[in-house]
């Protein structure tokens, strides 16, 4: 029996009657649906399961993941089951969802997960960490998509040095820098003039965001490399760390963030069904022409 963990989206579908069709969906299966716990009244009042739901950290019991939602309920989930090395299979409810393997009404093609006909594909991940001189970490944060440093809310030129294994790469003055990785590439990166980077690739892309110089352009290093960008505006200048978009802490000046390759990876299940028809190439060529 598998034990398949469901994540709703209670902003997307806040009638959970999305949420309900994929448990009516995998019921037709051996398994046991693992649920988070705030969601047990709603469910349970309804009399929905089939006596297979069971409520609980959905990552200490799943096999597999289920998440409804776009790019950013991918990125939560995955931060959260990475660890245990969970896979996840996202079904879109977004805009875009280009972590996302189904569309709502391909629900049927659920039947993959209990037959075997699937890969799963492993994404690098980010460690990112705040230093301060002298100090042990002030943060440790992983990243699937990106760290992004800039001024705040506030567009506003701010300087920046980045290193790479100890050694100054270049001195920016700019809105800002994100350090992405290749699943990040098609999301700020790429707003800002980056590269888009095929996804299995062992690299991570450095933007700078509106720099202000003729020559500055986004650099690509090795995964395996140790970046650092340095803080060195002035006092009166505030910087800020963005991680995954979601995620901010506030840097002082001499203020270091260190991106490293992270040890764990998140894993997206791909389904062989839609992997001839489509791979990285082609939803990036459908999500960019909807």
């Amino acid at each position: 029996m598998k034990k398949i963990g469901l994540i709703p989206n209670i902003v997307k579908d806040g009638d959970l009657a999305h949420t309900k069709k994929i448990i009516g969906e995998l019921c037709r299966y051996d398994c046991e649906i693992y649920m988070p716990e705030v969601f047990r009244e709603l469910l349970e009042s309804d009399g929905v399961g089939c006596g297979r739901l069971r409520f609980g950290e959905v990552g200490d019991f799943a096999e597999i993941c289920v998440v409804l939602g776009g790019d950013g309920s991918m990125i939560r989930a995955a931060k959260k089951v990475a660890p245990r090395g969970v896979p996840l299979l996202g079904i879109n409810l977004g805009r875009v969802g280009y972590l996302a393997e189904l569309e709502i009404d391909e629900t049927a093609m659920l039947s993959a997960l209990f037959n075997g006909k699937y890969n799963i594909e492993e994404r690098l991940m980010l460690r990112v960490e705040l230093l301060r001189v002298g100090r042990e970490p002030l943060v440790t944060a992983p990243a699937i998509n990106d760290a992004v440093v800039t001024h705040g809310a506030v567009s506003r030129l701010v300087d920046m040095m980045l290193y790479c294994d100890g050694r100054q790469v270049t001195a920016y003055r700019a809105d800002g820098l994100i350090a992405a990785t290749p699943t990040g590439s098609t999301a700020y990166s790429m707003s800002a003039g980056g590269p888009i980077i095929d996804p299995m690739l062992d690299c991570v892309c450095v933007t700078p965001i509106c720099p202000h110089s003729l020559y500055a352009r986004p650099l690509i290093f090795s995964g395996a490399s140790e970046l650092m960008i340095e803080d060195i505006c002035s006092d009166t200048v505030t910087l800020y760390l963005t991680v995954d978009g979601n995620e901010t802490y506030r840097l002082s000046r001499g203020d270091r963030v260190r991106i490293t390759k992270s040890e764990i990876a998140a894993k997206l299940i791909r389904l062989d069904a839609k992997s001839g028809a489509y791979g990285f190439y082609g939803v990036l060529h459908k999500k960019m022409t909807e």
